[in-house]
Formats: C-alpha cells, structure tokens, sequence
C-alpha cells in the first residue's frame, strides 16, 4: 500500500516511509545526533563524538541527496517524522566478504515512537 509516494505497510497505515527531501534533513540529523551520542555513551573510547555533530549530519546527508549511489529514507507518524535509514551502493570489500552491496549504514528512530511500535496509537 503506498501514500503520499511511500511504504505504509500493511498492519498501521499511520506510519509512512518514503525518500527523505531536503525539508527533512534537521529533523534526520537530530535523530542522527542522538544514535551517536547513545553509541558514545555506551563506548566512548570507540565512538567519536564532536561538537555540533547535528550540523556535520545535516551537510553530510545534503550531499547524500544528491548521490545517486545513496539513499536516505524517513518514516513519518502524521506529521512528525519519527525514524530514518541511510544506506549506499558499496563496490566490493574483500575484508567482509561482499559484492558490490547496499548495506544500511544507518537507522534510527525516536525513542518515544520505538517504544509504541508500529501498531499503538
């Protein structure tokens, strides 16, 4: 089933995936900043954090927009965009063992919204 040129899935037609737009790159990168300082709390001498690490996200997911070998995805519940995926077309990686693939670099949502699951109200 699709809306507004998105997935809505079949069980709750609330939530709507679809390619992110320039619109929607504060709101991603807010959700981005919040998945690295979660990955920073967790394992500090592992994850980087730096400063206005939202304002990188935001010029780096711009740039993402427009590559053809990259894709941001958002999720929406009504207005409120709630989660987002970012992934690219990787050449072959003898180190991990892949083809040419398209690994979901990264995902994440609002913990408000996780929490709900796709079928509460």
């Amino acid at each position: 089933m699709t809306q507004a040129g998105g997935y809505t899935g079949g069980m709750n037609d609330e939530i709507v995936v679809r390619r992110a737009q320039r619109g929607d790159l504060a709101r991603v990168a807010q959700l981005a900043g919040a998945l690295v300082r979660m990955h920073h709390d967790v394992d500090p001498s592992r994850f980087l954090l730096v400063e206005n690490v939202e304002d990188g996200y935001a010029r780096w997911f711009e740039r993402q927009l427009a590559s053809d070998e990259a894709v941001i995805l958002v999720a929406s519940r009504g207005p409120t965009l709630v989660g987002y995926a970012y992934g690219t077309l990787e050449d072959r990686n003898w180190n991990l063992c892949w083809t040419s693939t398209a690994p979901c670099t990264m995902c994440s949502s609002s913990p408000r919204h996780a929490a709900r699951g796709p079928d509460a109200s």
